[in-house]
């Protein structure tokens, strides 16, 4: 009788025990159930947060464009156009046209430039376009280049494109291209050059209403004769000046563009500091091109490209 009622407690334990696993199994089902639509909306939000937040964040311009190579690039904004034959031809095909015939002239620039590391600037083509888009004639109508026979593998180099399907017969092309070298500030070097032939068209301008009406002066005699001024202090006579004589003053000039202070007279030197629009310079010497300042405001002396700076 009692080993009757200890089996029939055992299974009464096993019961409970198996109706307490349903429901707390229940439990948690229920628990998942619930959670799981708060958690998605949680995430719905947070991911609807950061997609709106997103959009307002805005990453830094870059203060100019340095090239990392040496490179050759069509400058649009120093002119480039077409001209006649019998449609009107489209700037953007034409630009994308000339983009897409400039590798050889890279390369060519790439070995050149190395031998040459002064070896940098503008040149601006005019050519016209015969039947088949060939180019039937070449002009070289302005250069800023102080190499002869690159200048001559160039106009060969160019000669050579096609502009099939793109120009008409009859049709003349004004072509900027720049020669710039690694490290140089590429829109700097755009507006430095747009300055430079502005410039030009006044002073030419101004001289041809000079020659219009020219004024005869008379010519001082030699006794009388002023000496001739001096244009640039030279570095020695700058910092060892005669005994007892006053120290002579420097010339001091503003940047017209950002630029880079280099430690020698060349594109391929070090770049001691960044220089900014309107900074102040002392000038030191002259070296052709180039000319030796110090930055008045960290007294740090090294290199620029003359056209650079304007008188303050």
């Amino acid at each position: 009788m009692s080993t009757g009622l200890a089996v029939s407690g055992r299974a009464g334990v096993r019961r409970a025990v198996a109706i307490a696993s349903c429901v707390l199994g229940l439990g948690l089902i229920l628990f998942a159930f619930s959670a799981g639509p708060k958690s998605s909306k949680q995430a719905s939000l947070a991911n609807g947060t950061a997609s709106v937040a997103a959009p307002q964040r805005k990453k830094p311009a870059r203060a100019w464009n340095v090239a990392l190579g040496n490179v050759v690039i069509v400058a649009q904004e120093l002119g480039l156009s077409a001209k006649g034959g019998k449609e009107a031809a489209e700037p953007a095909k034409v630009a994308a046209r000339v983009e897409s015939q400039l590798q050889s002239l890279r390369e060519i620039y790439r070995q050149e430039s190395e031998k040459n590391p002064a070896l940098m600037g503008i040149m601006i083509f005019q050519l016209s376009v015969g039947p088949a888009g060939e180019v039937t004639s070449l002009k070289e109508i302005f250069s800023r280049l102080a190499s002869p026979e690159f200048k001559k593998t160039a106009r060969a180099e160019i000669s050579r494109w096609s502009f099939q399907d793109v120009l008409a017969d009859g049709a003349t092309i004004q072509c900027p291209i720049l020669f710039v070298r690694e490290g140089m500030d590429i829109t700097t070097l755009v507006q430095w050059e747009k300055a430079l032939g502005q410039s030009s068209e006044k002073n030419a301008a101004a001289n041809a209403r000079s020659s219009e009406t020219p004024v005869q002066q008379s010519q001082p005699s030699e006794s009388h004769r002023p000496p001739a001024p001096t244009a640039v202090q030279t570095k020695g006579a700058e910092r060892t000046p005669p005994t007892g004589a006053a120290r002579p003053a420097l010339s001091v000039y503003q940047l017209r563009f950002v630029t880079s202070l280099r430690k020698e007279p060349n594109f391929s030197s070090v770049v001691l500091a960044k220089l900014a629009i309107g900074a102040k310079v002392a000038l030191l010497e002259s070296r052709g091109e180039w000319i030796e300042v110090r930055d008045e405001s960290s007294g740090r002396s090294g290199f620029i490209r003359k056209e650079f700076i304007t008188s303050r």
